[in-house]
């Protein structure tokens, strides 16, 4: 192998070139950025390149260089909550771009709340050197355009932007050639980027908790602080929650407190919400956070979406927040008052939401209808709400019963900790609105009396949650003014009759609740007023829900006149004769099932097992949304929506409002959608956003009906499973109108033979799926064609093909226009497993140029992973110019591709920029994974460009894998290089080598840090060693004679495990010198080397050529293993020693230790009243005559569960002890 793996430090990143490249910032902006913005202090400059170092950072980064290099690209938004540091990135981007000469002139501009159009005029007008001779702001205007046209290349930061912008009226043109300019544009609120119709939007997200330690520590210059200090300053850290601008508002007032208790006090009160408290916060009030985020409430510009904020501020931290809760409480607080029903609210409500997330102020849930607020803005919704005076109590949880409530109180939320709650609690508060509990002890039944309540005679909204054995629920009864009530789990053990006495109730809420004394009768028709009615899941008896419930659902239905929404379960299929469900306005129903459900009658959703009772659903079939059916056995229902449908509702109608349909196992359902006449007015299905069918056996069509009557523009996403007799999906002119489709997998259709069925006649014009970003194909055995014609999928990221056992290309080559191929500009994640046919080539170019794509003419610009196995290509992977292909690549995976001979070329390997794990396994006739260029045919090297010349006169060329961590080879009998014989091979950033079964591959070294001075002083860094390795596994190298070569003892300082398995050349594992370095092994597994004679080689042992550059040869003596935690040797009938005589080797940390099967050992082991192990090996003279035959028994010995199995440890004279 190339004479093995050459290993380097590399420090040439793009992360340093930015970090680097502040300090250069004056030469970019010069004393013009006195003028529009300050420069960044010297402390800012200081942490920048901790930012650029994040996740967060470095992805937008990225996203942005490219996007600044994509000539059809002319604005870039980049939004995020306020100090999250954009503008940071923003001024970096400038350098870096500055510096690659990617354009002329870089202006930067701050815009502000409140723009100046003029001000703006006149900076950019400074950055241009342009005098501006016009009054007026057009002819300002005017000459801004003018002078920006003559430019070649112009980029245009514009900071700060808090709402839309006209450019025209600054004089800024985006000029459709080359000439003109670019934007780049940050603000807070996503709903800028939407109104300026940036092109690429990137969100700029928070550290993570070791880069916000980085961060903290480097402004607070924690180095030399005690291990107590940095404890605490580590929880401070945290509390940041990873958002810069509090980082450096806490590490700046605390740098100078030096005593722990200092630092402790300042942890309680950012605990408690108090940062404004601790010293030194208000000496930097423009750059604090509190003040930075208080900016973008106070922009905000509803008082009611100002109100939803403080609202989530009540909340703990880290809590998931219904968004359903919050349109309760603003029902109860009249945030809305204008609204005249409570669905009226939840739209205001999502809107608000949806604002507040756009501005960063809240972030998305875990769980779909859930949001969260980062631990600092929720800090500082609290303060907010302590300055204003809004009837918000900022403490959420349960507080002492002798504390003063405000008499001004309108919200409470109540948690239980394990507290009760006196009765006088809520005295004093007559002007509470909203009050919810939770009791979180199941074991404390509940948190307070129900006569608690009696003096709330204002409430409006009440929650109880999981309140068990409830009662005492007359005293809810008599709050008259009560409109929304939720019992959530509540276990009555007395009726609920009394409810009925709530006249002005909107909405009850008893999900998850038991009646032990059964559902009180004359309860829902006496709620007149009611207008969301949620009874599902509860334990409900089905005589009452067939008696009491569903009767008195349709005589409230006739006496109120509000439409009603209901969630309900009907645990059976036999109906009355009579009984049909009325016209609802909102419904979550199921039958014979269970169904799911986020808590807000939100649809109209219906879920049917077992069975299709046309008459008792009819009314609902006029508006359902959201349809789920399975497990019809019936023969009769081959067709799920036809003409027996319309018996009771035309099938139009039903057609018409349809977004989600979920179809599975209907044993004999042939086809799903099939109308008598259609509804030439509008077209059907226009509002289905999800498809779902499983199992459907005898499935034929989807849709059986003329093509002109559907349109599926709002279909996002398509499921199909297990649906055997399906050949096709949609007609051709179908497939036309899939706008939004996003989301396409298709999984166990045997007969498909084609997802878009071929148009009639010789037409060829191109399909364009413009929004699938996700494609998954598998397990259908006679598809040989995905698409009949030429596609474009621009915003294609992930393609998956699976056991396609007749797949020969994406399209059908006899009726594309030019070439075979797809195009992918956007690609992320391919994979193509078990598809023995498939012969298309992965293409970066196509000729075609008819389709106007983002990305340019790339076809696949930049995937980041490629998994392939199973394929039996014969020619190169790659064809085209690959720089394009593999720039980005940071995983591939190449398995059981039989007739690959090699993977990379040589001209390929340079661009391998981003590849992080590479695994190449079962590749039966590989025998190079690194090509040289003139050994590819001349088809294969077609496109790649220049043949690699560099360093054919040096002795050392060099190929460096600059971000490689993992790499794996396995079972590849014929593999005999990495690369060709003439080049070092260079891993840096490599953490884990595993190499199995590859007997033809290593003879001499894994690890060959052997370099002549000329390579070294190339190497970026100027050094030849690889600390980054933490694992190597080697298994079945038959040829392998030695791990280690050269001067590596730096390699292996971070080395965790090393594994070697039946490598039978091998004779030693370590030298002496080299394991003075082994300050982290944790783990050494030797196993099955038959011709394995000593794990540690002395120095001088070694042959001159071995021991070149592992510098002076060490005195013997003590060789300690400071972390080593496993030993295991086994099966090693060779080996004689684990050290060679005269030294002792120690191991203060093993946990655990197996020796079998290696019977010619004379190496002893003992173990000391530390519980440390030594090892030491007699010399040759004394081993005949005192040699103790118990050392070559198995040896098993533990810490914990065996610390007895081996003898003590016996001091000799003059030996100190290591542990001592």
């Amino acid at each position: 192998m190339a004479e093995g793996f050459i290993v380097s430090a590399l420090t040439n990143t793009v992360g340093t070139l930015v970090a680097d490249g502040v300090k250069y910032l004056p030469r970019l902006f010069g004393d013009r950025i006195g003028q529009s913005d300050p420069l960044p202090d010297l402390e800012f400059s200081k942490y920048n390149d901790q930012l650029v170092a994040s996740k967060s950072y470095a992805s937008a980064f990225d996203k942005i260089m490219v996007a600044l290099k994509d000539d059809r690209v002319k604005t870039i938004g980049v939004w995020g909550m306020g100090g999250v540091g954009k503008t940071t990135l923003v001024t970096q981007l400038g350098y870096t771009a500055k510096s690659l000469q990617l354009f002329d002139k870089v202006i930067k501009v701050v815009v502000s709340q409140t723009p100046d159009i003029g001000k703006i005029q006149h900076k950019i007008a400074d950055f241009l050197q342009l005098k501006l001779t016009k009054t007026t702001q057009e002819g300002k205007a005017e000459e801004l355009w003018l002078q920006i046209e003559k430019e070649e290349k112009v980029l245009i930061v514009l900071d700060d932007m808090w709402s839309e912008l006209n450019l025209k009226d600054i004089g800024v043109p985006l000029a459709e050639t080359r000439k003109g300019c670019k934007i780049i544009l940050t603000t807070r609120h996503h709903q800028v980027c939407d109104s300026m119709k940036t092109q690429v939007t990137v969100s700029l997200g928070v550290l993570e908790d070791d880069e916000a330690w980085d961060l903290f520590k480097m402004v607070t210059s924690l180095d030399n602080a005690s291990p107590d200090i940095n404890e605490v300053a580590k929880e401070i850290a945290k509390e940041c929650g990873g958002l810069p601008i509090a980082i450096v508002t806490l590490a700046r007032a605390l740098r100078s407190t030096k005593d722990l208790n200092g630092w402790k006090l300042a942890c309680i009160k950012l605990e408690r919400s108090r940062l404004m408290e601790i010293e030194n916060v208000l000496d930097h009030k423009e750059k604090n956070a509190y003040m930075c985020l208080e900016l973008s409430y106070n922009h905000l510009r509803r008082e009611a979406t100002k109100k939803c904020f403080l609202m989530c501020g009540l909340y703990p931290e880290d809590y998931l927040i219904s968004v359903e809760d919050l349109v309760r409480q603003a029902w109860g607080l009249r945030l809305y008052q204008n609204a005249d029903s409570i669905q009226e609210v939840r739209s205001e409500v999502f809107e608000a939401i949806d604002n507040l997330k756009g501005c960063g102020l809240l972030l998305e849930g875990d769980e779909e209808g859930y949001v969260k607020v980062h631990d600092v803005v929720r800090d500082v919704a609290r303060w907010i709400a302590s300055k204003e005076d809004g009837g918000f109590l900022t403490k959420s949880g349960v507080e002492s019963e002798n504390e003063n409530s405000s008499q001004k109180l309108e919200i409470r939320l109540l948690d239980n900790y394990g507290h009760k709650i006196s009765i006088e609690c809520f005295e004093g508060m007559q002007k509470l609105k909203v009050l919810s509990s939770r009791s979180a002890n199941l074991w404390n039944r509940t948190i307070f009396s129900l006569n608690a309540l009696k003096s709330l005679t204002n409430l409006r909204a009440l929650k109880l949650e999981d309140f068990r054995e409830l009662k005492g629920i007359s005293a809810v009864a008599k709050l008259t003014k009560l409109e929304i009530l939720s019992l959530l789990g509540a276990e009555f053990h007395e009726s609920i009759e009394e409810l009925g006495e709530l006249k002005n109730l909107r909405l009850l809420d008893l999900r998850h609740c038991k009646f032990v004394l059964g559902f009180s009768p004359n309860l829902i028709q006496r709620l007149v007023k009611v207008e969301e009615l949620y009874l599902y899941p509860s334990t409900i008896q089905m005589s009452d829900i067939r008696t009491v419930i569903l009767p008195e659902l349709n005589i409230l239905s006739r006496l109120t006149s509000r439409s009603i929404s209901l969630s309900l379960q009907v645990p059976y299929l036999d109906f009355s004769e009579d009984f049909v469900f009325p016209s609802l306005e909102r419904y979550n129903i199921a039958i014979n099932t269970d169904m799911h459900t986020t808590g807000a009658i939100s649809s109209r959703s219906l879920n049917i097992l077992g069975g299709l009772p046309f008459k008792v659903i009819s009314q609902l079939l006029w508006n359902v949304e959201l349809l789920g059916v399975s497990n019809i056995k019936n023969k009769d229902v081959k067709c799920l929506i036809d003409t027996r449908t319309s018996r009771e509702v035309p099938v139009a109608a039903i057609l018409q409002n349809l977004r989600v349909v979920r179809i599975e196992n209907c044993v004999h359902l042939q086809v799903i959608f099939q109308p008598n006449k259609a509804d030439n007015q509008k077209q059907l299905l226009s509002k289905l956003k999800i498809l779902h069918l499983q199992s459907l056996q005898n499935l034929e069509f989807i849709w059986k009906m003329p093509s002109q009557h559907i349109s599926l523009q709002s279909l996002e996403a398509v499921t199909i499973y297990g649906c055997d007799k399906l050949k096709s999906l949609f007609s051709f002119s179908l497939a036309q109108s899939l706008v939004r489709l996003g989301e396409l997998k298709i999984s166990g259709c045997h007969e498909l033979k084609q997802i878009v069925e071929e148009s009639g006649g010789n037409d060829k014009s191109p399909i364009c799926l413009q929004n699938l970003r996700y494609l998954e194909i598998s397990n259908c055995w006679t598809l040989e064609y995905v698409f009949p014609n030429f596609m474009a999928l621009p915003l294609l990221e992930k393609l998956l093909m699976t056991s396609l056992w007749k797949l020969k290309q994406i399209c059908d080559p006899a009726r594309q226009r030019e070439e075979h191929g797809i195009w992918l500009p956007q690609l992320q994640h391919l994979e193509l497993k078990n598809c023995p046919e498939f012969n298309d080539a992965i293409h970066s170019k196509s000729k075609s140029a008819n389709l106007e794509l983002p990305g340019g003419s790339n076809v696949m610009s930049s995937p980041k992973i490629i998994k392939l196995d199973g394929l039996s290509w014969r020619q190169d992977i790659w064809k085209g110019p690959l720089q394009v292909v593999v720039t980005n690549l940071r995983k591939l995976e190449v398995y059981k591709c039989d007739d690959l001979t090699y993977i990379f070329s040589l001209m390929l390997v340079r661009n391998l920029l981003q590849l992080s794990t590479l695994k190449i396994w079962m590749c039966e006739k590989l025998e190079q994974i690194i090509v040289n260029d003139d050994d590819m045919s001349a088809s294969s090297t077609q496109g790649h460009g220049d043949k690699d010349e560099t360093g054919k006169k040096n002795g050392n060329k060099m190929l460096i894998f600059h971000r490689l961590k993992e790499l794996y080879l396995s079972d590849m009998p014929n593999l005999k290089s990495f690369a060709p014989v003439d080049y070092h091979l260079i891993f840096p950033s490599l953490h884990s080598i595993k190499i199995e079964n590859c007997s033809e591959t290593i003879t001499s070294s894994i690890v060959n840090s052997t370099l002549s001075r000329d390579a070294k002083k190339k190497l970026p860094g100027g050094s030849n060693v690889m600390s980054s390795l933490k694992t190597i596994k080697l298994v079945r190298l038959s040829r392998l004679q030695e791990i280690w070569k050269g001067p590596v003892q730096v390699v292996v300082t971070n080395l965790r495990v090393l594994e070697v398995y039946n490598c039978n050349n091998l004779t030693y594992i370590f030298s002496s010198m080299l394991v003075r370095n082994l300050l982290q092994l944790s783990t050494l597994k030797i196993r099955r080397c038959k011709k394995l004679e000593q794990i540690i080689v002395d120095d001088g042992d070694m042959s001159a050529a071995e021991s070149q550059g592992y510098g002076e040869k060490n005195n013997k003596g003590m060789l300690i293993f400071p972390q080593l935690e496993e030993l295991f040797l086994e099966r090693l009938p060779c080996l004689t020693t684990c050290s060679p005589v005269g030294y002792h080797l120690v191991f203060p940390s093993l946990d655990f230790i197996m020796i079998e099967d290696c019977f010619q050992m004379v190496t002893s082991f003992t173990v000391d009243s530390t519980l440390s192990i030594h090892a030491k090996t007699k010399a040759p003279p004394l081993v005949e005559k005192e040699i103790d035959h118990t050392l070559r028994v198995n040896i098993a010995w533990h810490r914990r569960f065996y610390p007895t199995t081996l003898p003590p440890y016996i001091e000799e004279s003059e030996e100190i002890s290591p542990v001592r």
